[in-house]
């Protein structure tokens, strides 16, 4: 789930608390984190999100509840090129600009119209009014279509849709992959024959075959499919079914014996081309050493965010795990 969205969920969820907002709006040099980038800071000091961490968030937040009784709005500005000491400030050597908004909770109805438009799984973009001295200082607007020039006064994010990640086995590892991937805010599904045992879980199952459940649900370049089933037929026979759809990831869990075997069966029967095995991700995740269920499934939902977030990940191939 894209950050700026999961601070208006919890504004909704909390109506009777009061936050601030804080959002870097420009950067120079060599800073922790990226424009854009947002903290939602409630009135007993915790904060949801990173701006960066350290110094540079401490500060923010001590500017934040000073705003959180009102319903002002400041820019914070921070320049971390002190020299070295021990008692120094940030050092980083770089500055940012970050907008504090004091009336989020204001403005409820357009955070849920926000947060209903978003489940149209499309992008749209969000603008924050951020001319500290105007009557509408931290108004939020939105629009589907790309802003034009609006001059300096209103701060636009562009909102993607929420990534998805379709989980194929329930055994141990598709079971913590799934528990992983829904607390990092991929919508989720674990989709598997078997009945599925666990309760009380964040993510969605779904008993049946993975053609089955890709009769009412679609791919596009935001889904991961993550193949772990009990064996190598059933991950085969799901792997044919996605292979040649537009996944931004598809990984398959297995040796890298496996692996040959079944590209090898996978182009003499030219069920897919070489081009489109080459996207697979197999055997899955990034070599950690990982042994424990959750450290494996750390090395998968790690490879993945790497591959959305568009860098390429080491494929060291991990040890062959057994479900």
């Amino acid at each position: 789930m894209t950050n700026l969205l999961s601070h208006f969920k919890k504004i909704i969820e909390n109506k009777n608390s009061r936050f601030v907002l804080a959002q870097i709006i420009d950067s120079q040099g060599s800073v922790p984190q990226a424009v854009g980038a947002s903290m939602l800071v409630k009135a007993d000091g915790k904060a949801f999100g990173t701006i960066g961490g350290g110094l540079l968030e401490h500060k923010c937040i001590e500017a934040c509840l000073k705003l959180v009784d009102s319903d002002n709005t400041a820019i914070f500005e921070v320049d971390m090129n002190e020299d070295y000491s021990r008692d120094a400030g940030p050092i980083c050597g770089g500055s940012v600009k970050i907008f504090l908004n004091g009336r989020i909770q204001n403005q409820n109805n357009t955070i849920k119209q926000i947060i209903n438009h978003s489940q149209n799984n499309s992008s749209f973009y969000i603008g924050i009014n951020i001319n500290v001295s105007s009557m509408d200082a931290g108004e939020i607007v939105f629009q589907s279509n790309k802003p034009g020039t609006t001059g300096k006064d209103v701060f636009w994010q562009a909102i993607g849709p929420t990534a998805k990640m379709y989980v194929v086995g329930a055994g141990h590892c598709g079971l913590a992959i799934s528990e992983l991937a829904s607390w990092l805010g991929f919508e989720t599904y674990l989709i598997d024959e078997r009945s599925l045992n666990a309760s009380d879980v964040s993510f969605t199952r779904f008993v049946g075959r993975f053609k089955d459940f890709l009769q009412t649900h679609s791919i596009d370049d935001r889904t991961a499919i993550v193949l772990v089933n009990k064996g190598h037929k059933n991950d085969a026979e799901d792997l044919e079914a996605c292979i040649g759809s537009d996944a931004g990831y598809i990984g398959m869990i297995g040796s890298e014996r496996k692996t040959k075997l079944l590209k090898t069966n996978f182009l003499e029967e030219k069920i897919t081309s070489p081009e489109y095995w080459e996207r697979i991700y197999s055997p899955i995740g990034l070599d950690i050493a990982a042994v424990e269920v959750k450290e494996i499934a750390i090395s998968v939902v790690t490879e993945i965010v790497a591959v959305f977030n568009g860098k390429t990940p080491d494929k060291t191939p991990l040890k062959c795990l057994k479900l």
